[in-house]
């Protein structure tokens, strides 16, 4: 069986400390946690400490797994992190359902993109929804509606810096899985005990039902709304 199926690694990292965890993908114990304190003054990651911290690392983790890491899910708690709001207006005439909002969904996407296009979509969610007039802060089942808008957020990173974590993290032939803004995290998880990698986890199978997942193009044959949304299916 591929490794991957039986860990998941997590990397965590603020301008005070990396922590690098792995974790059986079943129950989500323990396997591996190494952690480095700094002692900085920067609002920044210090990206050569990164490195000599993953280089002290990876291999002590790939000799106790046996086996390589191929792909690791980033946490960062940082300050370049932007958000960015944006509400988008539509008629509709018509059932309201997902397949109503796959034209909009692009639409502020591509908004996102040209009011910072040196930025990446980390997370993309829906603040609000209103039909007719009337706001709901999930997506309604089967309402007919002449007109509907979305409030959207966007929290996204600096190009550069997500470059400068991929080259990094290439040296040792590990790809990013998933970045994960910390601070969003833990606004969904409020006064609940679960630890970080298990919040990080639920948050990327969907915990929450209004944000809009991601998904890179593939070749298969699939339609608009699949190839740029895994959302509502």
């Amino acid at each position: 069986m591929d490794n991957d199926l039986i860990y998941n690694t997590f990397l965590f990292c603020s301008n005070k400390k990396f922590i690098i965890s792995v974790v059986q993908s079943n129950d989500l114990k323990t396997i591996y946690e190494e952690k480095k304190f700094l002692d900085s003054q920067s609002e920044s990651l210090e990206l050569n400490k990164l490195d000599i911290f993953l280089n002290d690392n990876i291999y002590k983790i790939e000799k106790k797994i046996d086996s390589f890491i191929k792909d690791i899910y980033l946490i960062l708690e940082i300050e370049d992190f932007n958000t960015i709001q944006i509400s988008i207006k539509n008629n509709n005439e018509n059932i309201f359902s997902s397949s109503s909002l796959a034209y909009s969904l692009n639409e502020a996407k591509e908004l996102c993109f040209k009011a910072s296009n040196d930025e990446k979509i980390i997370h993309m969610i829906i603040d609000n929804y209103q039909i007719d007039k009337k706001n709901y802060s999930k997506l309604p089942k089967n309402i007919k509606c002449n007109n509907f808008s979305l409030d959207l957020r966007f929290i996204c990173l600096p190009n550069l810096l997500v470059k400068n974590l991929e080259k990094i993290l290439r040296k040792y032939q590990i790809s990013i899985k998933k970045i994960l803004n910390n601070r969003y995290i833990e606004s969904l998880f409020e006064d609940d005990n679960k630890n970080l990698y298990q919040k990080a986890k639920e948050v990327t199978e969907g915990f929450n039902e209004n944000e809009v997942k991601l998904q890179k193009k593939t070749n298969k044959n699939q339609g608009f709304f699949e190839r740029f949304f895994n959302y509502f299916n």
